[in-house]
């Protein structure tokens, strides 16, 4: 971005955030070289407002004992079709599970292996035109292709780099994929003990049909820092509290965030950034309070096998010097922006967030949204949330909730 001289933008009554009186507005509009920086400092909602989340699931798919189809074990990713089906990534199986709108199994695509719609770490599903449905497996950044009989179409081997999640799509059909390099930031990590880095992330848009990539851009990817560890010398690991870049696609937008601030870049399908999204009342310091729980939903993930290792290295790894201010970003259907409250997503399965920050699609922030606790959120629709969420029992359950806008 070129510097120059911002301007506050006024906006009119129509075209102002929310529809609020301008008087009374919580946010700021500006203009940077056609760039727009909305700004928001207090939500639009009132008390009372808001969205919610029907009290009880609309559909409920797991059991604890019964036909194997329905027990559920590492779910990574679930999606609604255009006709209601859900298509589920167990990723304990390495299989895709269709399953009816009624929530009855229709078929399996895929297996555990190296072949052919076969699967290492299946960790995301997408549904294309015409029931196509893409399975990515994050182990060798590759992407199958399912035909609506389950038979494979077609592969692609997706970049280079270790993936940052599984891909976004864009209308267009291409696919958009986050990927880092680690090698020279871990070595140099080694010989600076306390010190943090952040790899690059390289953001890159791929049609399956082009072997050539179009890059997106390169930005700051997930924080590292290195430590004393008990008995093993220098380790290099994920500060408490550390930055992530976490992206999504939707419609022909990609939204990213850094962690470096609360902010939220769109960028078209030209890669041209648009639209800048920014909240200033976010209080970024650590309390020593904070940690404690941190630790302790960390621990509370935990394997218990893997436990009494993570209760010695915890104490000593580092803290980052200040608080990510956000963990996942979505875009559901009607092109709102939801953005989770920040949680440790690089250490195994902690508790997914409960809090989403929801902006209009013009970016300015509406208020707060309030999942159900240990509700993992995979797609909002129009009128429903969906996820996966353990019981009482810890058993998995693909969920879905309807949602009242």
């Amino acid at each position: 971005m070129r510097a120059r001289s911002f301007s506050t933008v006024l906006l009119t009554l129509a075209a102002a955030c929310g529809g609020e009186d301008p008087a009374d507005r919580s946010f700021t509009v500006r203009d940077s070289a056609g760039i727009a920086i909305v700004e928001s400092v207090s939500p639009v909602w009132g008390d009372g407002e808001g969205w919610q989340l029907s009290a009880e699931p609309i559909l409920d798919i797991g059991v604890v004992e019964g036909d194997p189809a329905y027990q559920l074990d590492q779910v990574t990713d679930a999606v609604l079709t255009p006709a209601g089906d859900i298509i589920v990534a167990n990723a304990g199986s390495q299989e895709i599970r269709v399953f009816d709108p009624d929530g009855r199994i229709v078929r399996t695509l895929g297996r555990m292996g190296e072949g052919p719609g076969e699967f290492q770490a299946l960790s995301g599903v997408l549904v294309r035109p015409a029931d196509t449905i893409m399975a990515f497996d994050q182990l060798h950044r590759s992407v199958t292709v399912f035909d609506p009989t389950g038979s494979v179409t077609r592969s692609a081997i997706l970049g280079e780099g270790i993936p940052m999640g599984a891909p976004g799509a864009l209308d267009d059909g291409s696919l958009v994929v986050a990927s880092m390099a680690l090698d020279e930031t871990i070595a140099d990590l080694r010989t600076r003990l306390g010190a943090f880095a952040r790899p690059p992330a390289s953001l890159v848009r791929y049609r399956l049909d082009d072997p050539v990539p179009d890059t997106i851009g390169v930005f700051p990817g997930l924080e590292f820092t290195s430590s004393e560890l008990p008995g093993a010398g220098v380790g290099v690991t994920v500060p408490l509290f550390g930055r992530q870049f976490t992206f999504a696609a939707r419609g022909d937008h990609v939204y990213l965030g850094t962690g470096d601030g609360y902010e939220i870049r769109i960028h078209a399908s030209d890669h041209s950034l648009v639209r800048i999204v920014r909240r200033s009342d976010v209080d970024l310091q650590i309390t020593e309070a904070a940690r404690d729980s941190a630790m302790a939903d960390i621990l509370s993930a935990m394997d218990p096998e893997l436990r009494p290792m993570w209760e010695e290295l915890l104490p000593v790894t580092p803290v980052a010097p200040q608080r990510a201010p956000y963990g996942d970003i979505q875009v559901d259907a009607l092109g709102y922006l939801w953005v989770s409250d920040f949680y440790h997503g690089s250490y195994r399965t902690p508790p997914p967030p409960s809090g989403w920050a929801i902006f209009d699609p013009e970016g300015c922030w509406l208020g707060e949204m309030t999942v159900p606790d240990g509700f993992r959120v995979f797609e909002v629709g129009e009128d429903y949330v969906l996820g996966v969420q353990r019981d009482e029992l810890d058993v998995e359950h693909v969920r879905m909730y309807g949602l009242e806008r």
